[in-house]
């Protein structure tokens, strides 16, 4: 794990039933409640080590601004009124962020992909992602004996 690339992409890749309670919590904080949903997380100590805590219930990534753009545009949805609404529409995001500089979907990609000074503000507003579940599903591991 590296801190100089401070933005990492994560994938919630098991239930979160059935885990110890500290993963459960971490995974709470870091808004991965179901199988398959992904966020954003900005890299310093304390993610670090929540992140090792949960590292064999997810995957990670360092995002690009290519992958930073699709899953914006393809999945991205914005909290408004404590209700998931698609992001169709500039003034959504200008209704919301506004106040922080962010007016459309170009400013919150670069937000996002930057780590800049309102990422937590551009973050906490995306809805955490629905990604899809992978083509032939999720293989099975043998037990460990």
């Amino acid at each position: 794990m590296h801190l100089q690339d401070p933005n990492w992409h994560l994938s919630s890749g098991s239930e979160i039933n059935g885990v110890s309670p500290k993963v459960r919590k971490v995974l709470q904080r870091l808004r991965l409640r179901q199988i398959f949903n992904g966020t954003f997380v900005k890299l310093n100590k304390a993610s670090i080590t929540m992140l090792r805590i949960v590292e064999p219930y997810m995957a990670w990534g360092y995002p690009n601004l290519k992958s930073v753009n699709e899953l914006i545009y393809k999945r991205g949805d914005g909290e408004i009124n404590k209700k998931r609404i698609a992001l169709t529409d500039n003034s959504l995001i200008a209704q919301s962020l506004g106040k922080f500089g962010i007016i459309c979907l170009e400013d919150l990609i670069l937000e996002i992909e930057t780590v800049g000074k309102r990422f937590k503000e551009a973050n906490n507003f995306l809805w955490p992602f629905k990604r899809s579940s992978p083509r032939g599903g999720m293989k099975k591991k043998p037990p460990i004996l």
